[in-house]
């Protein structure tokens, strides 16, 4: 008995002196990891004080939540190089920090990452090596948003499924490898041609091009898209069959163009799948033609000066349109023609 007290006695003594030399101040949670930490430098006698944080292996500078043990976060910490990466990881955010380059090596040790943050940062291409990401073949969302990249990253798992290169610098897409991409965000760029950049890329669900200097809608859209966004930009036609095989496009915004009627075929944004049309703050003069099955078109904001219940209802149908916008533009409720509220007898809201 003596020597159980005994035993105990000098463990009792050993951490109380261990925590001592730490320094050990805080919350319970703090003094709980750190009293396992001094277990473990008195059972094996190495120094783990730099994995101290939410998790086993997280570094200190970096968060681990416990209730997402997969995930560390080292926002905002002015980082300039990546610390260790516990293996477990998949989600890892490094946004907000000093970040201006990664080399070969850079995810050397974090070969199991699914979902990486990079956004503001310092990034250029010139100081990305070319087999930077050779590391992360099971990659699948890499945002990369307000950095000062003038390219897409070269080899880029081909696994990858959502890329966001948002407010950049991009003057060319180099695309065309990322054959499983769903969603696909370059918003904000300086491109002004994207030629046939997308056709390879059949998986694609979602495109976002809005506020570049593009002059020409990109050629050999997938079909699989659904959601067609590229606002803001200088486009001034659309070409009759441009849409012709689009058979799931639901959502096509094309709002603060230079579209006019001379270049939009009338019946070019007859597409039975869509449902939400923007031709927003453009130089129209006509409403073009629309599927009766489109719910939302928004038109406000160009030089609008008729409106023929036909470019609504086809055959004597009705149309489906819930919300209708002309607000800014030549014409007036009084306008309208005999026949276009029964047309248009399911629509709740309609400005002028």
């Amino acid at each position: 008995m003596k020597i159980i007290t005994f035993s105990f006695r000098l463990w009792a003594t050993l951490l109380v002196s261990l925590l001592a030399l730490t320094g050990v101040q805080g919350t319970t949670r703090e003094f709980y990891e750190a009293l396992q930490m001094a277990v473990m430098k008195a059972k094996v006698g190495i120094d783990l004080s730099g994995y101290l944080g939410y998790g086993y292996g997280c570094p200190s500078i970096c968060s681990c939540p416990p209730q997402f043990p997969n995930a560390m976060s080292c926002e905002g910490q002015k980082l300039e190089k990546l610390p260790a990466i516990p293996q477990r990881i998949q989600y890892l955010y490094l946004n907000n920090n000093q970040i201006d380059e990664i080399k070969e090596d850079f995810f050397a040790n974090a070969s199991g990452l699914s979902w990486l943050v990079m956004q503001y940062n310092n990034l250029v291409s010139d100081t990305i090596s070319g087999s930077a990401f050779t590391h992360l073949e099971g990659l699948q969302r890499l945002y990369l948003d307000y950095n000062s990249l003038s390219e897409i990253p070269g080899s880029l798992p081909t696994g990858l499924k959502e890329l966001s290169i948002n407010h950049n610098r991009l003057n060319k897409l180099d695309i065309g490898y990322l054959v499983n991409l769903t969603k696909l965000r370059i918003n904000y760029n300086s491109l002004t041609d994207l030629g046939d950049s997308l056709k390879n890329l059949q998986s694609l669900k979602l495109f976002e091009a809005s506020g570049n200097k593009i002059k020409q809608l990109p050629l050999g859209l997938p079909t699989s898209l659904r959601q067609f966004y590229i606002e803001g930009n200088e486009i001034d036609s659309v070409s009759e069959d441009y849409f012709s095989s689009m058979s799931n496009l639901s959502y096509v915004r094309l709002s603060g163009n230079k579209l006019q009627n001379s270049g939009v075929p009338s019946s070019v944004f007859n597409i039975p799948s869509l449902v939400e049309l923007d031709l927003a703050y453009n130089n129209l003069s006509k409403v073009p033609l629309v599927s009766p099955n489109l719910k939302y078109l928004y038109l406000q904001g160009n030089s609008i000066e008729e409106l023929s219940p036909s470019s609504f209802c086809h055959s004597g149908s009705y149309s489906d349109l819930r919300v209708l916008r002309l607000d800014g533009n030549k014409i007036k409720r009084s306008d309208l023609p005999l026949g276009t509220y029964n047309c248009l007898q399911h629509a709740w809201e309609m400005l002028f």
